[in-house]
């Protein structure tokens, strides 16, 4: 719009500065006061090049005299020399500007133009940057044409010039003649038959307002479709008040896509209540105030900014979801046992808070933690901690390094790192080693979110990584994305008391199946519902790919369930203990579950980690597995139990705890091959004596007693015995028949290979080296009864 040979009157300079300065202050922390409503979701994008919006001019039979107000919300974007926003321009016929409000990029400028008869006056003032939301009025009322950004008056101008009486049409984004095209956002446009006064335009400008408010005569809230999607059945743009002035779509609206469409509306902003009411995950959140989650809620939202001078507070407890970045550039804290959860692989902007408590440790006693924020010093973490007593995991040795110089380093993202507690405390008795304290981990940096990957590793090493995010992650999920069919989907958790003797694992255990503990004092929260924690470090095995991946589809709340997943079956699980009076302890579980077998399971068998000398572990193929998942339960299934002890002694065995079936009754029972006794665990202990090494044919599990599994189970034949190839690797599964030695031959009768005390059900023929053939397999049992079974290899 070129206003050429008109009046122009513009504000006095001295004006123009006062209220320019007050305008961009708003801009910059938009104050809002007002009451909550529904969160406004959508906004009307224009394409700059020929969208526009036609209101029926019956609503000039509504403007009464020379009383008017027009408002909304603009983010203006693409422009040309000057753009209309709003208005009645260019009657047909006549060349008369009713009322309109356009920006002009010459002087980078909002106007605000009345005109009647060829006589045109305005009132303008500095627009401080464009693609910002900001709240644009004017109003008149036959005395003063006046101007107001985000709620405040930027201009006034005196005049008496009376609106024309002519039915010409107003449009919205662009003059009526077609010129002047609009390129941007629009949202919450009203038009009102009266004058607001400057109480109620900075009472209402950052709410919705109801319906059939007095004077409201036509009303788009632009909360139509769904943001971004595909809106073409819609045919017209809503009116919202009581006249039902309904706008039509001219030009060329594409109604699908990110542009010419509705889009993703304005803002929502806390000062003491939220301005367009609590945000979704379709609504971009500004804090502008002090926010709590438990004093105020929680929240989601499609981006969150924390406003220069506030404050937000994820309480204990709570959580808040952000589909996009945060951007603080206030102070924006996550207490413990709290979560910030991201959705989108985006970049975050400004330090925060992260805090994490330790569980309740003594003063020699280690964590192993992981930062979810960027660029956290070591040594500043843990100030009190001796400086010698950081370490680094290494994988090669599988032992701890010392970090050379921990005021110097920072947190890997995604890497564990053990620590000791502080040297000192003013907690009572914690430095003499006889209280315990639950270190306040204080994490500052950048909040880390989206994609991390450790990559170059090295495949089937042991790695000590950590949760990367200020929100716990599902422990399934992790396993799930680093899993390979030849090993790994078994986490560890470090839960040693710093100078116990080598008597008990350090280690908590954790996979698919379930989670045991190294300590007799339970797993300390560790996995209490199948998450990991915030700040938690782990040591888990490298997979093929020589890549650890962290991903947002992980990150949760505390409200996760254990190991479930859709249409998953209860699993049925026995966790049993070994222990004597010295203190030696040592938990394996086996569980009967979907996508279990016999053999071996990447993520369902987890390893002993092999770190204590006495350990009872369940065997596959004849190594330690901690934690054995096997098929659907059947009560003839039979389970080789490895045992080993330090020191010759006393020891027990006992049931820790069950679910599923075996918590209805199912027996459970300990076959002692050595003494021949048979202990129905769910009923008592068993208690032994043992010398110092290994035996590892001396317990089963079973079932039954064994006079029912000979009689009724005990079939040794072909068809009892199932051989089968996993991972290149043929295996051998006796069913519930105990193999004393197995031998191979080829076709010609030539021994291939042979396995003498195999004292277990199943079997791996790891060094079986003959090729591609047809092979004779001949299986000897305890009792020596012998089956020969064809294979190819």
């Amino acid at each position: 719009m070129k206003i050429k040979n008109y009046s122009r009157i513009k504000i006095s300079e001295t004006f123009c500065s006062l209220r320019t300065t007050t305008f961009v202050f708003l801009l910059g922390v938009f104050l809002f006061t007002n009451a909550t409503v529904n969160a406004q979701n959508n906004a009307l994008h224009f394409d700059g090049v020929n969208d526009y919006v036609e209101i029926p001019a019956s609503i000039n039979s509504q403007i009464l005299g020379n009383n008017v107000t027009v408002e909304g919300w603009f983010n203006i974007g693409s422009i040309g020399d000057q753009v209309e926003l709003i208005g009645e321009w260019y009657d047909a016929g006549d060349s008369d500007i009713k009322f309109a409000i356009y920006y002009n990029q010459g002087d980078n400028s909002i106007y605000s133009i009345i005109g009647n008869g060829g006589i045109y006056q305005q009132v303008g003032a500095a627009m401080p940057a464009l693609n910002t939301w900001v709240h644009i009025a004017s109003t008149y009322d036959g005395a003063n044409l006046r101007l107001y950004y985000n709620g405040l008056e930027v201009g006034v101008l005196p005049t008496s010039i009376s609106l024309p009486t002519v039915n010409g049409l107003w449009v919205l984004g662009k003059r009526t003649d077609g010129a002047e095209t609009f390129g941007g956002k629009m949202d919450e446009v009203r038009i009102w038959n009266t004058t607001r006064s400057a109480a109620e335009i900075l009472a209402n400008y950052k709410n919705q307002v109801p319906d059939n408010s007095t004077g409201l005569i036509a009303y788009y809230k632009m909360n139509q479709g769904v943001a971004e999607a595909n809106n073409t059945s819609i045919t017209s743009l809503t009116d919202s008040s009581v006249s039902n002035l309904n706008g039509t779509f001219q030009g060329s609206f594409a109604l699908t896509g990110s542009t010419s469409n509705f889009v993703t509306g304005m803002p929502t902003v806390w000062d003491t209540n939220w301005s367009f009411g609590t945000p979704d995950s379709t609504t971009e959140a500004i804090i502008d105030g002090t926010y709590s989650t438990t004093t105020n809620g929680t929240i989601s939202a499609k981006k969150l900014t924390v406003n220069s001078g506030k404050s937000l507070t994820v309480n204990t407890g709570t959580n808040i979801t952000v589909q996009n970045e945060v951007i603080n550039n206030g102070s924006l804290i996550v207490e413990n046992d709290a979560n910030l959860i991201q959705v989108n692989n985006v970049a975050n902007t400004g330090n925060a808070v992260v805090k994490r408590n330790s569980n309740s440790l003594y003063r020699l006693d280690y964590t192993m933690w992981s930062s979810p924020v960027a660029s956290q010093n070591l040594l500043a973490f843990s100030p009190a901690t001796t400086t010698t007593r950081f370490y680094n995991y290494n994988s090669s040795t599988n032992l701890y390094n010392a970090v050379a110089d921990p005021s110097t380093t920072n947190f890997t993202k995604g890497l564990g790192v053990l620590i000791r507690m502080p040297n000192t405390d003013p907690t009572s008795n914690y430095d003499a080693g006889t209280a315990t304290l639950a270190y306040p981990g204080v994490f500052t940096g950048v909040l880390n979110n989206g994609d991390i990957n450790l990559t170059g590793l090295t495949p089937g090493q042991y790695v000590a990584v950590g949760n990367p995010y200020p929100s716990n992650i599902r422990a399934i999920d992790f396993i799930n994305a680093n899993l390979d069919a030849l090993d790994g989907g078994t986490l560890y958790l470090w839960r040693k008391k710093n100078g116990e003797a080598i008597v008990t694992s350090a280690y908590a255990t954790m996979n698919k199946t379930g989670v045991t503990v190294g300590v007799t004092t339970g797993d300390g929260g560790i996995f209490p519902n199948g998450y990991i924690s915030v700040g938690q470090g782990f040591i888990t095995t490298v997979p093929p790919s020589g890549t650890i991946a962290f991903n947002n589809g992980m990150r949760t709340a505390n409200t996760a369930t254990f190991l479930r997943t859709k249409a998953a079956a209860q699993p049925d699980r026995v966790w049993i203990n070994l222990t004597n009076t010295d203190g030696a302890f040592s938990q394996m579980l086996v569980g009967y579950m979907d996508g279990a077998t016999t053999g071996f399971d990447a993520g369902f068998d987890g390893k002993y980690i092999n770190d204590a000398a006495t350990a009872l572990t369940s065997d596959i193929a004849g190594e330690e597995y901690v934690i054995q998942g096997r098929p659907t339960f059947s009560d003839t299934d039979v389970v080789n139990l490895n045992f080993k002890a330090s020191a010759a002694g006393t020891y027990t065995i006992a049931k820790d705890h069950v679910d599923g079936l075996f918590a209805t009754g199912q027996d459970i029972y300990l076959v002692d091959k050595t003494t021949g006794v048979e202990t129905n665990l769910q009923k008592e202990a068993y208690t032994f004596t043992a010398a110092a090494g290994v035996n590892n044919t001396r317990f089963q599990l079973t079932y039954k007693t064994s006079a029912s599994l000979k009689v009724n189970d005990l079939a040794f034949d072909e068809n009892s015995i199932s051989v089968y190839k996993q991972n290149g690797v043929l295996n051998i599964n006796a069913g519930n028949t105990t193999m004393k030695s197995v031998k191979v031959f080829d076709v010609t009768g030539r021994l291939v290979l042979e396995q003498k005390s195999v004292n277990a059900t199943t079997t791996a023929l790891k060094n079986l080296a003959a090729g591609k053939q047809a092979l004779l397999i001949q299986i000897t049992s305890d009792d020596n009864r012998v089956v020969t079974k064809k294979a190819i290899n």
